[in-house]
């Protein structure tokens, strides 16, 4: 039987039929990432007759000894203003310095276990799902010039361990009922910028209460670098484990929800596995599991993961697609099914909510739709918010119909 760490092992070793399919597989395995994602740029201005970019005013976090100030609200937006969302976050990435005065957050070497504030700019004109970005090699001067058009990162400071208690109360601050998280953890080819955008544009997209966090592992961000990238995600195991046990412990959260898209599945469900085993009672805390397009072998999840999940109670939904180009190619490159593939071999089980979005209009890889189709935001938002099951979801139909469903499909939306 394959371990849950030995699933996540570098594919160097598999046969595939030449070079070009390779070639090919990696090419359609780049939509793991949003438009975000690029390496950063040298500091050099593409314009050098254009004025230089002013830095905005560094988000600053009060002592614990002074009276906690509330955090901006999701609900922050006026006509024709960015809205501004602020996201707790850890990551294992090396911090980087700023660029032509912009913030760059952290690269794609790995180094130890931070944890941070990250305040996300989003433009106000735009649709839900949508994350604008400069092209390629103007993100910061593009950034400073149109924040009316474009995602920013104002800050990503770097705060210590125990000040992660503080963010959470200011966030918390006001606001009546459970306290609630909701934690994403992205896939391959991700950048830190980008994974703060996706973690900020779906927390305001959704009009979640719940404070929004994200877990970023140092991907190379690139496209060749798949297999290594599979390598430093099962290398950021322990250190995500560490992360979520401190955020449980210091926010003091009732619940929490965990996202976790592609890759970052394999990082999640091991994690999960090997806390809930040491510590059962981990389990009382999470409110939902949602894994989109989970780029994780089907076999290992059903054998290994779904039996300990299942038998702590653990709510799971998983988003699956027969149209995901991005999940076709690792299966050939690894030649075993993905959690996130639909068709004959969609995974279902006792347990498992399993969603076939292969009806939903995506981007040409269709690996994303998770998060950049309307439709499935407002689903996870019913799945979230409402706490509703797949049977109250209207928007979705059971499979096989009229009988015991084994799955949902999701519904093409009427012209």
């Amino acid at each position: 039987m394959r371990s849950v760490k030995a699933s996540m092992s570098i594919c160097r070793g598999r046969n595939l039929t030449t070079a070009l399919v390779v070639a090919v597989a990696l090419i359609v395995l780049a939509g793991c990432a949003s438009q975000g994602s690029s390496p950063p740029p040298t500091a050099t201005s593409p314009n050098p007759a254009a004025p230089a970019a002013t830095a905005p005013p560094a988000a600053t976090i009060p002592p614990a000894t002074e009276s906690p100030v509330p955090a901006p609200p999701l609900t922050q937006i006026g006509k024709l203003k960015p809205v501004i969302v602020p996201v707790l976050f850890g990551t294992n990435r090396v911090p980087l310095p700023p660029v032509m005065g912009a913030v760059q957050g952290y690269g794609t070497t790995r180094g130890p276990l931070a944890y941070g504030l990250a305040v996300v700019s989003i433009p106000p004109d735009r649709k839900k799902g949508e994350i604008p970005t400069p092209p390629s090699g103007l993100e910061e001067y593009e950034s400073f010039k149109n924040p009316m058009r474009y995602f920013r990162l104002l800050d990503a400071d770097q705060v210590p361990e125990s000040e992660v208690a503080h963010i959470t109360a200011r966030f918390f601050a006001g606001k009546p009922g459970k306290r609630s998280g909701l934690v994403f953890v992205h896939g391959y080819n991700v950048a830190f910028r980008a994974a703060a955008f996706r973690a900020a544009q779906m927390s305001f997209d959704m009009a979640l209460q719940s404070m929004p966090v994200f877990f970023s592992w140092a991907s190379k961000a690139g496209t060749a670098a798949y297999w290594k990238d599979e390598n430093t995600a099962l290398q950021s195991v322990p250190d995500f484990k560490k992360f979520l046990s401190t955020y449980l412990r210091e926010s003091k959260v009732d619940q929490v929800v965990i996202v976790a898209h592609s890759m970052g599945a394999r990082i999640v469900s091991s994690a999960l596995v090997e806390m809930i085993e040491r510590d059962p009672k981990i389990a009382g805390k999470l409110l939902h599991l949602v894994l989109a397009a989970p780029d994780l072998d089907a076999a290992v999840f059903q054998e290994q993961v779904m039996p300990v999940l299942v038998g702590a109670k653990v709510p799971m939904t998983v988003y699956a697609s027969s149209n995901d180009k991005a999940l076709r190619a690792s299966v050939q490159l690894h030649g075993f099914t993905r959690v996130g593939s639909a068709g004959k071999e969609i995974v279902v089980g006792d347990g498992l909510e399993t969603i076939d979005a292969s009806q939903i209009d995506t981007d040409f890889l269709g690996h994303s739709y998770f998060a950049s189709s309307p439709r499935l935001l407002q689903d996870i938002g019913a799945l979230i918010v409402e706490g509703k099951s797949a049977s109250l979801r209207s928007n979705l139909k059971p499979r096989p119909s009229g009988e015991t469903p084994r799955y949902w499909q999701m519904q093409r939306m009427r012209p």
